[in-house]
């Protein structure tokens, strides 16, 4: 056995080949993007730099997975919460990556997650990106980070 090859991480990759294979589906593509700036939220819905892909389908009823994860970081003593979402074409999508300080303090940090998956019913180009936002509290107090902050997209069709 080589040195670093994991058996197990080719099994992980079969079955992500079979997750659509009912419906006559295989992965086509593989992207990610990483945050570049840092975005101070507001009660303005606000893209991350960077956190931005395209994705061009060449049939119908194309179906996306997208895992995401936003870096949120208090900046201010605040209850405000944190909330970062997926734009698929320009639409809101569910679920959110959401993070909130249990306690108003100037200090906290969590990576949070999420992943959702979407039908693209026309061929063509797509644009997928996260938003930030805060969700009650003032603004400037969540900021989410660019260092931890990943949009991941697989195609299958």
């Amino acid at each position: 056995v080589a040195a670093g090859w994991d058996p197990q991480s080719w099994l992980i990759l079969g079955e992500v080949r079979r997750v659509h294979a009912d419906a006559g589906l295989s992965v086509s593509a593989v992207q990610m993007a990483t945050a570049t700036a840092v975005l101070n939220l507001t009660s303005v819905q606000t893209p991350v730099t960077g956190a931005t892909l395209t994705v061009t389908t060449s049939r119908d009823n194309a179906i996306i997975e997208v895992h995401w994860h936003a870096d949120f970081e208090a900046i201010g003593a605040t209850l405000t919460t944190g909330v970062c979402l997926l734009v698929v074409d320009g639409v809101n999508a569910t679920p959110q990556a959401i993070w909130e300080m249990p306690t108003a303090a100037a200090a906290g940090r969590v990576t949070a997650g999420q992943t959702d998956t979407q039908i693209l019913a026309a061929a063509g180009a797509h644009t997928i990106r996260l938003d930030g936002i805060r969700a009650g509290g003032a603004d400037n107090q969540i900021r989410i980070n660019n260092i931890h902050t990943t949009l991941t997209v697989i195609v299958y069709e």
